[in-house]
């Protein structure tokens, strides 16, 4: 059997199942670390009027909130861009994703507001962490969600609160500690909280830093505190801005770390129930908050709380921050790898502009910083990435990228991803439509609607003929599916086709034929017994010869084995050649022994195993056999192999007063060997003073 096109087919479809494989391998998508990230939340968990969750939200914005768009469209005066870099240019910083509301350090600012902000962490590998001046957890950090809410009384006042949704995490257990919030009033320098200007289930305390309301889950909750969190899990943090059917502004405080998204703490402030103006979540490149804080989103890693600093030892770990533009959620437009907001920080941890290759979604990836890399940095610039915008006036639906879904209402979809080719579908009611292959260019915005599409794409494609591959079975994707069914076929190709090539290994040999080394030795076949002339015969050990390649005829060529290596002592007679020119006669028989350890077969007079190697000792010119010149007549096929032309061991020239002497005179017959080896029981050869299966002296038979 030709294994050539065997294995170029085996070849295929490995190649073929790569291809498939490198978008599913990526497939990872931090939007969703599981099915539960998207499932409904309605007013009742929040035990609010249905005004509020984003997650699953099926309502329109507050009355009184006001959207601004994230594109670059400011509402307040220009009076210059800040520069985050003065607030933080080494570590340790809280290291993550954050949107400033600027296109580069001191330059491009813009302001926005958004009533839903996300984030999700990412475990690519155990993070760990430690500062042994964290009497409290040495080995604990937090990932914090922090952004402002801003609104305006009728009375013409304005008021900002700094929100926290926390996750503190033990680096040595692997557990989630704890779920919190906190809430500061940064309206001014002497502000003040109490607990009857702020509701929830927490509480107002006072310290140096000044008065803040905080909540912390319990066991109670799902998930949360105790839950183990290691590589390859995410968990999901959402802050909602919301009005209460008071009027009054709220926020509510979310998590989803695998068993759907809960709302832990609803927050409100009862007394402001006169607003002319809520503005949600601000982001602004050009003010700073009556603290000297930015107006600024962000996603971070620090320390435990109190301001704790921590460093890390090892770990992988992905940060993407989303913002609801009115529509969907999307990633920031400009983002830096560091925050401003909260004092807490890591040492050694360096941010990495990294996005997923099927969805495009962008994030900054955390791990142990080398060389003086770990420091902060602008991540990237609305010029660096794409644009796709897909509108359908007065539409709900989802949009899929690569199979990816983003869910969107009130007309659209606005995304920012990285530049690239992807396959879009739109799933509106109950009809899909395929959107086709767009490209994403760098800085430019690519419009999409059902009657202009991208190349490939149709406005009359239903769910059945939509694409396959980026359809699902129970939530697989169908082309992971066709991916692991290639993966199967390959195997089992492979493994029957070494089944076929492998025959039964033959039960002997003829006397004196040679068979090639196979892959496969057993042990030494017992000896035949002698012949009628009285020479003892010796079959070799049963080695696997393949179909193809019969024991060769006279005709066949030579079959090469590697020559043994030279040791130190006396060298055997050349091996013979084919003789140039004579009449081939039959070769006398040679005789023949095995190796006591690897069972291969040699001419009696080789003082070592062309296999393995095994020295069998010096051997008496008496059993050296016939003279070369008997071999010189042989048959081509008799011939096992030819010596290098320098041997890499040569025994030294003898004396010169040695090369004129008289002949040697004829050695002395080789003492009998007995008829058995009295260990064995094998039927030596004669003249022999090894067993050639055991290796017993048979000198010492007396």
């Amino acid at each position: 059997m030709n294994s050539r096109p065997f294995s170029r087919a085996v070849a295929v479809l490995i190649a073929v199942s790569m291809v498939i494989a490198v978008p599913a391998t990526l497939a990872h998508d931090a939007t969703a670390p599981s099915s539960a990230a998207h499932s409904p939340v309605t007013a009742k968990a929040y035990g609010l009027p249905p005004a509020i969750g984003r997650l699953g939200r099926d309502v329109g914005p507050s009355a009184n909130m006001v959207h601004v768009d994230t594109r670059g469209e400011s509402t307040a005066p220009e009076q210059g861009a800040i520069n985050p870099l003065e607030i933080h240019d080494s570590e340790p910083a809280p290291m993550g994703i954050a949107d400033y509301g600027i296109t580069s350090p001191g330059a491009g600012a813009y302001t926005y507001s958004t009533e839903a902000v996300r984030g999700v962490i990412s475990l690519l590998s155990d993070v760990e962490t430690y500062n042994s001046s964290v009497y409290w957890g040495p080995t604990e950090l937090g990932f914090q969600l922090n952004s402002e809410i801003y609104f305006e009384t009728s009375s013409g006042s304005s008021f900002t609160y700094w929100t926290q949704d926390v996750i503190l995490y033990n680096s040595t257990t692997d557990q989630i500690v704890q779920i919190i919030d906190n809430v500061w009033n940064q309206s001014s320098t002497s502000a003040e909280m109490s607990n009857q200007t702020i509701q929830g289930n927490g509480s107002v305390s006072s310290g140096s830093s000044g008065d803040w309301y905080a909540y912390g889950t319990s066991s109670s909750d799902p998930g949360g505190e105790g839950q183990t969190w290691q590589a390859g899990g995410s968990v999901v943090l959402e802050m909602d801005a919301f009005e209460t059917d008071t009027g009054a502004p709220g926020v509510a405080f979310l998590y989803n770390d695998g068993y759907g998204a809960y709302a832990y703490d609803v927050v409100d402030f009862p007394w402001a129930t006169q607003l002319s103006a809520f503005y949600g979540f601000v982001v602004s490149g050009s003010m700073i908050d009556p603290w000297g804080s930015p107006y600024d989103l962000e996603l971070i890693m620090g320390g435990p709380g109190s301001g704790s600093q921590t460093y890390q030892e090892a770990g992988n770990v992905k940060l993407q921050l989303l913002e609801w533009n009115g529509e969907n959620f999307e990633s920031p437009t400009n983002a830096f790898n560091f925050g401003s907001e909260t004092a807490e920080g890591v040492e050694n941890s360096e941010g990495i502009w990294e996005y997923n290759i099927v969805s495009g979604n962008m994030t900054s990836h955390l791990i142990a910083g080398d060389n003086g890399d770990a420091t902060p940095a602008q991540l990237y610039t609305q010029d660096a990435v794409g644009f796709l915008n897909f509108n359908d006036t007065g539409a709900s639906g989802t949009l899929f990228i690569n199979g990816t879904p983003t869910p969107f209402e009130d007309g659209g979809a606005f995304l920012t991803l990285y530049p690239g080719h992807y396959h879009v579908n739109v799933t509106i009611g109950t009809t899909t439509t395929y959107l086709g292959y767009c490209a994403l260019k760098p800085g430019v915005p690519l419009n999409v609607t059902l009657s202009e599409v991208c190349p490939g794409g149709t406005s009359t494609a239903s769910p059945s003929s939509t694409n396959p591959l980026l359809a699902s079975i129970d939530g697989i994707p169908v082309y992971l599916l066709l991916v692991l069914l290639i993966v199967v076929i390959a195997v089992v190709a492979v493994v029957v086709g070494r089944s076929r090539r492998r025959p039964s290994a033959p039960t002997g040999t003829a006397p004196g034929a040679y068979a090639p080394p196979g892959p496969s030795y057993g042990a030494p076949a017992p000896p035949a017994t002698p012949s009628p002339t009285g020479a003892p015969e010796y079959a070799p050990p049963a080695a696997y010869v393949p179909p193809a390649a019969p024991t060769p005829a006279p005709s066949s060529p030579p079959a090469y084995t590697p020559p043994p290596t030279p040791v130190p002592g006396p060298s055997p007679p050349p091996a013979y050649a084919p003789a140039p020119a004579a009449a081939p006669v039959a070769a006398p028989p040679v005789p023949q022994r095995a190796c006591p350890r690897c069972g291969t077969v040699s001419p009696a007079n080789w003082p070592q195993c062309p296999r393995c190697g095994l020295y069998f000792g010096p051997v008496p010119p008496a059993q050296w056999g016939p003279p070369a010149a008997a071999y010189a007549q042989a048959p081509p096929a008799q011939a096992r192999y030819a010596p290098p032309p320098t041997p890499a061991y040569q025994p030294p020239p003898a004396p010169a007063a040695q090369v004129a002497a008289a002949p040697r005179p004829a050695p002395a017959a080789a003492p009998e060997a007995p008829k058995f080896c009295p260990q064995c029981g094998t039927a030596p050869a004669p003249g022999s003073t090894f067993c050639a299966k055991c290796g017993y002296d048979l000198r010492k038979v007396g």
